[in-house]
């Protein structure tokens, strides 16, 4: 397995229906001087894929401060949605 030293504290995983991907969000608290729940995160997911060997090959990530927080008041990832549209006509989503 390669190691991606870029995710920090990831919140929430979910394996996608064909077993092949697994998504990875990170999201923690960090409240500054108001709380002491301070805890790094860095507010990404990561759509990893996963080999036939069981490695794992990071190579695509959503950077959602960087795309949302200039023009739509910023973003978060907490849990997430898996599509599944190879029938569009009967999606299925986990």
């Amino acid at each position: 397995m390669r190691s991606n030293p870029s995710i920090i504290s990831p919140h929430y995983l979910k394996i996608s229906p064909d077993k092949k991907n697994l998504l990875v969000t990170g999201y923690f608290v960090q409240a500054g001087d108001i709380s002491v729940l301070n805890t790094a995160g860095e507010y990404k997911g990561h759509w990893i894929d996963i080999l036939e060997d069981g490695a794992l090959s990071f190579n695509r990530t959503i950077d959602f401060e960087r795309i949302f927080t200039n023009n739509r008041g910023g973003a978060r990832p907490h849990s997430s949605v898996i599509f599944d549209l190879t029938d569009p006509e009967n999606p299925i989503y986990c």
